[in-house]
């Protein structure tokens, strides 16, 4: 049985993959237990959210600061159509995993992952030297990460921390490579991964429930498309507060986003590069989500005035133009 999208049982069941399913043998059985429904409904239901687009991805969600990449924002000046070479770099770069439109003289922004800085000089280079102004922002802490697009507030990851690399041995760095591997949606999710591994489903499950309690691997579930959950506006805020410790600016917002489904992606960054004609004092980014613009403004002016009245920036997003998952092998395939 396929529940409808408008059902409560449909999100219920969007909500439970959103906070990720159980490291188990069959955790969609387990997950249809909890709610007393059957199996084959979950897999059924999960199944034509993915293939609706109505689930973006189904797969392992990892702390990148853990295995060595630093998150980086960039802001340009570019208006679409004048640059289609520079546009079609950064949107063909898999360190590039967003690329947003947005309401703003930097009108293009994107998100970069990299180690050791190694793309992220090249792109500040190249930015420079194209006459644009931008500005490069490196995350410091990452105070929230994910919404919830099907309703209440559920299990989101939230730390107000900075999060240090991990030194993994050879056998951590094959369960990280298995767990980059899950994608499918199936009876015996983790039993299908270790094959393709060539490890006993026991190893690979004790493998993974050890990136989980180190925090390396956040989840292993969904990520939904907020446009076609309804969240139709969006804009990412910029907030000063850079006159208070990073600490007590991190407590602070980690108070303020808590609990908000409409409040993701907050992080505290700092300027790394820029080529600007005015200051950039910005600090703290929230990505804030809504219905409608009516809405949206009422949530921006909620956490103005949560901070206080700090000065603050709307970049209102026009379009979407890339949304992908970052694939941590990639640079060793080529």
């Amino acid at each position: 049985m396929i529940y409808a999208p408008n059902s409560d049982i449909f999100k219920e069941i969007a909500g439970e993959l959103e906070d990720g399913i159980q490291l188990a043998e069959r955790p969609f059985g387990e997950l249809a237990s909890r709610m007393g429904i059957s199996e084959e409904s979950v897999l059924d239901t999960a199944r034509e959210m993915l293939r609706r687009g109505f689930m973006r991805r189904f797969g392992a969600f990892f702390d990148h600061r853990k295995l060595g990449y630093a998150g980086y924002l960039f802001g340009v000046s570019a208006p679409v159509g004048t640059e289609p070479e520079m546009m079609k770099r950064i949107c063909g770069a898999s360190y590039v995993t967003h690329v947003y439109e947005r309401e703003h003289a930097l009108n293009i922004w994107f998100t970069v992952l990299s180690k050791e800085n190694g793309n992220v000089g090249g792109i500040c280079d190249r930015l420079r030297s194209s006459g644009r102004e931008y500005v490069a922002l490196r995350a410091s802490k990452v105070i929230k990460l994910r919404p919830s697009f099907v309703g209440v507030p559920r299990g989101e990851y939230c730390s107000g921390g900075g999060g240090e690399p991990e030194n993994l041995d050879s056998r951590a760095l094959r369960m990280v490579r298995a767990a980059a591997l899950v994608s499918g949606i199936s009876e015996r999710p983790f039993e299908d991964v270790a094959r393709l591994s060539g490890m006993p489903a026991t190893e690979l499950l004790d493998g993974l429930r050890g990136l989980s309690s180190r925090g390396i691997v956040r989840r292993i579930g969904a990520s939904f498309d907020h446009y076609r959950a309804g969240w139709k506006s969006n804009s990412l805020c910029a907030f000063d507060l850079s006159a208070a410790d990073e600490n007590e600016t991190a407590g602070i917002a980690l108070a303020a986003v808590s609990g908000l489904p409409w409040a993701s992606h907050c992080y505290i960054r700092w300027l790394y590069d820029y080529e600007l004609s005015s200051k950039w004092p910005y600090n703290l980014y929230v990505m804030v989500h809504a219905v409608s613009d009516g809405e949206l403004g009422a949530r921006e002016r909620h956490l103005r005035e949560v901070f206080g009245g700090a000065s603050f920036v709307s970049l209102r997003t026009r379009r979407e133009i890339k949304h992908t998952h970052f694939d941590i092998f990639s640079e060793e395939r080529g």
